[in-house]
């Protein structure tokens, strides 16, 4: 078992803590190298060679080729399977949460947390300088919050 800090346990019960979430919460999606197969081969590129690029370069080609738009289409529809969620994501959708910051494209963590709280969620994309971060917030102090994140990212606008 693992000790948890009492200033963090506090500000966990009540609801101070924001998550920061990446790939690894989402099982059964697939992987950035499986989601960079069908834009590879549509970019032209040999199979083999394909396998051994990191996936962060195909998806830069296609970019650059298609667009941003044309890419996150592609990522978004592979990401659209009726995936059952996880224990972790049922265990993460139970705990108070200021809100919670993710790299991922999938929608698991609002499947969580809306059989919860249908109403209490709102969702912010913010793009900057590369990164695509979506951030699951609850309504208190929602606006304020998002101005803070823009702030801290040196964002003045949505892209």
């Amino acid at each position: 078992m693992v000790d948890i800090p009492l200033e963090l346990s506090e500000s966990l019960k009540k609801g101070e803590c924001v998550l920061f979430v990446g790939a690894g919460l989402s099982e059964g999606l697939p992987t950035w190298k499986e989601l960079m197969e069908p834009l590879a081969e549509e970019l032209g590129l040999n199979p083999d060679e394909a396998k051994n690029k990191d996936p962060r370069i195909i998806a830069s080609w296609y970019e650059n080729k298609f667009e941003r738009s044309k890419l996150e289409e592609k990522i978004v529809s592979r990401l659209k399977k009726d995936v059952p969620l996880t224990k972790t994501h049922e265990i993460i959708s139970k705990i108070p949460l200021k809100a919670i910051v993710t790299t991922n494209y999938d929608h698991l963590l609002e499947k969580a947390f809306c059989s919860h709280c249908p109403s209490d969620l709102w969702l912010f994309v913010l793009a900057s300088k590369g990164l695509l971060l979506r951030f699951v917030l609850f309504p208190e102090d929602a606006e304020q919050l998002i101005e803070d994140i823009k702030k801290a990212l040196d964002v003045d606008r949505e892209d």
